[in-house]
C-alpha cells in the first residue's frame, strides 16, 4: 500500500507561481510501476465557474482495479465542502497497456451569501487494485487548483486599468497645479467680474421691471387688437352693406345721369329761347326808352304851358 501527500501551503504557492509563470501541466502519478494515472485540470478556476477534470488511467502491467474513487473538496477559511465524489473505475481487469479515460465537470462554489476567503480545490484519490493476487492500495491528497473570485487575467486587466488610472491621476495632478496657477491669476479678474455682475444684476432687475411693463402693455395691446378685430368684423359687414347700397346707387346714378342729359338738352333749348326773348327785350327796351323820352318831353311841355297861363282874380271880400 502506498500513500502520496504534499504539504498544503507550499503547493498553493507553487500553483500560484505556476499560474503567473508557465502553462499548466497535468499531474502524473506512477503507482508502483503498476498504473500510470494522469490528471489534467486547470491551475486557476474563477469562483462559481465550472471545472473540467480529465482522468487517464493506463495499466503498465496486468492489473485488476477494484475501486478508483475520486473526491474534490473546496477548502476555504471557514472549513471545507465536498463538491464532487464518484467512482471512476470499479471491478475492472486491465491488460497491460490498456487505458481508461473519464471526464468530470462540476461547479466551484458553495451555498453562501458571499464567496469564502482564499478557497482552493483539493484532490482526493483512493485506488484499490491487485497484481498477481497481491492487493495494493493508494491514497493521494493534494491541493491542485486555486479558486479566486477573479482570475489572473482579470487581475492583470484590473492592474493595467489601475496603472492607467494612476498615470491619469498624475496627469490630472499636473493639470490641477496648472489650474491653481491660472486660478490665482484669475482671482483678480473674478473680483472685477463680480462687480460687473452686481451692476448687471441691477440692470437685470430694471429690465425685469421693463419686461413686466411691456407684458402689461402687450396684454393691453392684445385686448385692443381683439377690439379692433371686432370693429374690423363690423366694418366688413358694413362695407358689404355699403357695397350693396353702392350697387343700388349706381343704378340710380345711371337713371339720374339719363335724366340730367335730358334736362341739359331741355336747358339748352330754353337758353336758345331765352337769348331770343332777350334780344326782343332789348329791342323793346330801346322802343320803351324812346317812348319814355317822348312822354317826358310832353309832360315838360304841359308843365311849361301851365306856368305861362294868366292867374285868375281873387274873389271879392265878403260884405
Amino acid at each position: 500500500m502506498g500513500r502520496l501527500t504534499l504539504p498544503l501551503l507550499p503547493l498553493v504557492l507553487l500553483l500560484a507561481a505556476s499560474v503567473l509563470a508557465q502553462t499548466p501541466t497535468p499531474l502524473v502519478l506512477n503507482v508502483n510501476r503498476d498504473l500510470k494515472i494522469i490528471v489534467s485540470y486547470p491551475l486557476e478556476v474563477k469562483y462559481s465557474s465550472w471545472v473540467r477534470v480529465v482522468f487517464d488511467v493506463t495499466s503498465i502491467t496486468n492489473v485488476t482495479v477494484d475501486k478508483f474513487a475520486v473526491r474534490l473538496v473546496l477548502v476555504h477559511d471557514r472549513g471545507s465542502v465536498t463538491l464532487y465524489e464518484a467512482l471512476i473505475i470499479q471491478s475492472k481487469a486491465m491488460a497491460q497497456g490498456s487505458q481508461v479515460q473519464r471526464v468530470i465537470e462540476f461547479q466551484a462554489s458553495i451555498p453562501a451569501p458571499r464567496p469564502p476567503a482564499d478557497p482552493f480545490l483539493e484532490l482526493h484519490l483512493i485506488v484499490n487494485y491487485s497484481v498477481g493476487g497481491v492487493v495494493k492500495f493508494l491514497e493521494y491528497k493534494a491541493p491542485i487548483t486555486i479558486v479566486p473570485p477573479a482570475t489572473y487575467s482579470e487581475l492583470q486587466a484590473a492592474l493595467s486599468e489601475a496603472r492607467q488610472k494612476a498615470e491619469l491621476a498624475d496627469q490630472l495632478a499636473k493639470q490641477v497645479k496648472t489650474l491653481e496657477i491660472k486660478l490665482a491669476n484669475e482671482s483678480g479678474k473674478c473680483a472685477v467680474i463680480s462687480e460687473q455682475l452686481k451692476g448687471l444684476s441691477s440692470e437685470w432687475n430694471l429690465l425685469k421691471e421693463k419686461v413686466g411693463a411691456l407684458q402689461a402693455e402687450n396684454i393691453a395691446l392684445k385686448n385692443r387688437i381683439s377690439e379692433l378685430e371686432e370693429e374690423n368684423s363690423a366694418l366688413r359687414i358694413e362695407i358689404s352693406s355699403l357695397r350693396e347700397e353702392k350697387g343700388g346707387l349706381s343704378s340710380r346714378l345711371t337713371s339720374v345721369q339719363d335724366s340730367y342729359a335730358a334736362l341739359e338738352a331741355e336747358l339748352n333749348s330754353l337758353k336758345q329761347k331765352y337769348e331770343s326773348v332777350l334780344a326782343e327785350a332789348s329791342t323793346l327796351k330801346v322802343a320803351l326808352a324812346v317812348a319814355a323820352s317822348t312822354v317826358v318831353a310832353l309832360i315838360v311841355l304841359l308843365v311849361l304851358q301851365k306856368k305861362a297861363a294868366p292867374r285868375p282874380l281873387p274873389p271879392p271880400p265878403p260884405p
